[in-house]
């Protein structure tokens, strides 16, 4: 990951390349609240960067495959990851992560879009097919739209 400076509206200076991610880095995320930004890739990794210091503080490697497409921010010690599923996150510090108990009891989904709702405390998940709602606390779904698409 590159971090740039902009020196003015038409130019910018690298100042430094986060090393660590040995893969295409798919989704990038500010942690709500904090100095961190969590990056996900398709190699199954999330790294956790403090922004002040432009170092890796934390990361994480799923033991199965999963192609990280999206990080969502639920609050400064919650988040999740999209992929074919969506699997929630929570830590006490930044250096003791915890994947939660659940993963989001729904089939596996070619994932468009995944937006988190705070006001109803839950994500909006868009898939090549359906939308559903799904509660971040307990990952059930709690509305389904059905047959969106024809096509997958």
């Amino acid at each position: 990951i590159e971090v740039y400076k902009f020196d003015s509206y038409m130019e910018m200076t690298c100042i430094k390349k986060m090393e660590g991610h040995k893969s295409k880095v798919n989704a990038i995320e500010l942690l709500k609240d904090t100095y961190y930004i969590l990056s996900g890739d398709d190699t199954c990794e999330i790294w956790c960067w403090d922004i002040r210091t432009l170092n890796c503080v934390q990361s994480f490697r799923f033991e199965f495959y999963i192609n990280i497409k999206q990080i969502i921010c639920i609050s400064s010690s919650e988040f999740m990851t999209a992929s074919h599923r969506l699997y929630k996150f929570f830590f006490k510090t930044i250096n003791n992560w915890t994947l939660s108990d659940y993963v989001v009891k729904q089939k596996e989904f070619k994932l468009i879009n995944v937006d988190f709702n705070p006001i109803n405390e839950e994500c909006v998940v868009c898939s090549a097919v359906d939308l559903w709602y799904v509660s971040i606390f307990s990952g059930e779904q709690t509305k389904v739209l059905s047959g969106l698409s024809g096509s997958n």
